[in-house]
């Protein structure tokens, strides 16, 4: 995202600055995902919160314990704050190759989530993916087509299951900008399949 410096800090807020190193506890190795600054707020129970804006302007919080764990990830890491929608789509035996959704504006997808209460037929899988030109949804990643998990979603593996995908490590590859698509790429059979995919996205403050 663009530059954006405070001229003057306005009445009623704190000024944080970031690190210009912080290193992971008991470890020499820095945080993953860059050392911003943010608040580390308490809830009535008296759990600790940490709350930061990742390197895309998404702000993002999560709990002390797992903030504080070796290979925490500033920048994928944590639940997305405000601004954030879920874009839901069923998966189902007729489902093919296809684009779900157009970016309207900057955004950055921070979940992947599916679950079916009817498997598919052999090797039946799906997969997200950034598609930035003309190419077809079901074409091969490239340069303008960046897949968004590290692999596809297993659509054979246990029904009423709620499966996470494992999102991929490069913050550009995960962000649209407007215009850009977001498609489904199948694989395998998919007969008898009766499901929904959910991509959780946040707008980057661009």
């Amino acid at each position: 995202m663009p530059a954006s410096k405070s001229r003057r800090t306005l009445p009623g807020f704190t000024r944080l600055s970031r690190p210009s190193k912080a290193l992971q506890p008991g470890t020499l190795t820095e945080y993953t995902g860059g050392n911003p600054s943010g608040f580390v707020l308490q809830d009535n129970a008296g759990n600790d919160w940490y709350v930061w804006f990742d390197t895309n302007g998404v702000m993002r919080f999560e709990n002390a314990v797992s903030v504080e764990t070796a290979g925490f990830n500033f920048n994928t890491g944590g639940q997305a704050g405000g601004g954030t929608f879920a874009l839901t789509i069923p998966l189902l035996a007729s489902s093919v190759d296809t684009d779900v959704w157009i970016a309207p504006s900057p955004m950055i997808v921070v979940a992947v989530r599916e679950s079916h209460s009817v498997v598919g037929g052999a090797s039946a899988a799906v997969r997200p993916r950034k598609i930035t030109d003309t190419s077809a949804p079901g074409a091969a990643a490239s340069g303008t087509v960046k897949e968004i998990t590290t692999a596809a979603l297993d659509l054979t593996a246990s029904i009423n299951t709620q499966r996470s995908g494992t999102l991929v490590a490069t913050a550009a590859d995960l962000t649209f900008a407007a215009g850009d698509r977001l498609a489904l790429d199948f694989s395998g059979t998919l007969t008898g399949l009766v499901g929904q995919l959910t991509i959780l996205l946040a707008g980057t403050g661009v």
